[in-house]
């Protein structure tokens, strides 16, 4: 048993060097900063998008990519000058931001800056900016200069079984398209309101306006917490692009465990205890009176 008691504070003394490391200190503070949530920019403009990246962080490249996950497209590369974006301070070991010339109609997307580290068998994530949504206006953006879309609660709770209730109002004069509730944002996201579509979830709470789109969703669930983003989509020749969207709501879903609780042998114990407490000490206090 000699040797184990001896080699404890050994392993505990090497755990304390190797967390006091000076790149383990150093990796700790690093941040990264992508600060545009939305960006508008025309076809043929030069559209920049701003990073920046504190010192101290571990060896692997800054990158810029289009889209998240199996479908993303690599838009910067610090390794490869050849990528379509370019660095707007070149040599900058902070400075990430980049500038893409000539903008087209299908850049339109969201994008992201991501740090990298680098491990023995490639690259790995480490950090990853919160993602910036570029909207590309064509020759028809004239017809929505005025559009505004407003999306004002930041943060709802709700409880299970209650009705949720999601804000978003528009002005006038966009262009043709509709406008949606999505859940989540990306690849992931599901369409909980969709204008033309009364068999989705969302149902609207003032029908047929053209411009409070604010939805109720009735009998919450928990699986129902996430972020939410009301969004106006334009029609094109192809399809539909995305246009305007909200800052989003992020929704919490309460569960009330009240019946739980008073079925629960550990609170009528504390009850009775109470109840205890309280009888012995008004019975102290009424043989105090008698003496």
């Amino acid at each position: 048993m000699a040797p184990l008691t001896q080699a404890l504070p050994l392993a505990c003394l090497l755990l304390l060097l190797l967390g006091s490391a000076p790149g383990a200190d150093a990796q700790a503070g690093f941040q990264l900063h992508q600060p545009q949530k939305e960006v508008f920019v025309r076809v043929g403009e030069t559209l920049t998008l701003s990073c920046i990246v504190t010192g101290g962080g571990p060896i692997g490249p800054v990158n810029w990519l289009k889209g998240w996950g199996s479908g993303s497209e690599a838009i910067y590369d610090q390794l490869d000058h050849s990528s379509r974006g370019t660095r707007a301070v070149i040599d900058s070991n902070t400075d990430f931001t980049i500038l893409i010339k000539d903008v087209r109609p299908e850049d339109t997307g969201t994008y992201y800056c991501v740090k990298f580290r680098k491990t023995v068998s490639g690259e790995e994530l480490y950090q990853r900016g919160e993602g910036t949504v570029v909207v590309v206006q064509g020759a028809d953006a004239r017809a929505g200069q005025g559009f505004q879309l407003h999306q004002p609660q930041k943060e709802v709770s709700v409880r299970v079984g209650e009705t949720l209730t999601l804000s978003c109002t528009v002005t006038a004069g966009g262009p043709a398209g509709p406008v949606k509730w999505l859940k989540g944002w990306g690849s992931g996201s599901e369409t909980i309101y969709e204008q033309r579509d009364p068999s989705t979830w969302g149902k609207r709470a003032v029908i047929d306006s053209n411009t409070d789109f604010t939805i109720l969703i009735s009998d919450v669930r928990p699986e129902d917490a996430g972020t939410y983003y009301c969004v106006k989509f334009r029609k094109t020749g192809i399809g539909e692009e995305l246009y305007r969207r909200g800052d989003g709501t992020e929704v919490v879903v309460v569960v009330v465990h009240g019946a739980h609780l008073l079925s629960s042998p550990g609170l009528w114990l504390c009850m009775l205890l109470d109840k205890a407490i309280l009888g012995l000490v008004l019975f102290f206090l009424f043989k105090r009176w008698q003496a």
